[in-house]
């Protein structure tokens, strides 16, 4: 498990400029979800002495909902001329944003107890908009 490489994260970069709908939001979660899909793979399961690995797998993780959130933020943030569109989000983008998150879940609950924490949890927030990970010790 790598993280979006530089050329994912430019390439979205520069296509989340030309979303102007939700629709095209939801779209461009899509294919960042099947960015993700691609990224996990298989999955490996984990040991207690797996430690960097779980580390590593985190880390991606954590670099994919910066990614989620930058898109979403690009959109349904409190400086973007998209969010005076319309009240709220759109209930298909948080349906894929949810999607995503629970990719994301998958790991975490693989990773989380290598490391140390007892737990974790994902959440959406707003008015700015973000994709966040918290593990709890």
């Amino acid at each position: 498990m790598q993280g979006p490489s530089d050329e994912q994260r430019l390439e979205l970069g520069a296509r989340v400029e030309e979303v102007t709908t939700e629709g095209q939001l939801e779209d461009l979660l899509e294919v960042i979800e099947a960015m993700i899909t691609e990224d996990i793979g298989p999955g490996v399961e984990l040991g207690e002495g797996d430690v960097e690995q779980a580390d590593n797998e985190l880390a991606a993780m954590y670099a994919w909902a910066s990614v989620v959130s930058y898109v979403v933020v690009f959109f349904y943030g409190p400086t973007s001329p998209f969010h005076r569109m319309a009240a709220g989000w759109a209930k298909k983008v948080v349906a894929r944003i949810q999607k995503i998150a629970n990719k994301i879940a998958q790991i975490l609950r693989n990773a989380v107890s290598v490391v140390g924490a007892t737990g974790f949890s994902i959440s959406v927030g707003a008015p700015w908009p973000t994709l966040a990970i918290a593990l709890n010790w």
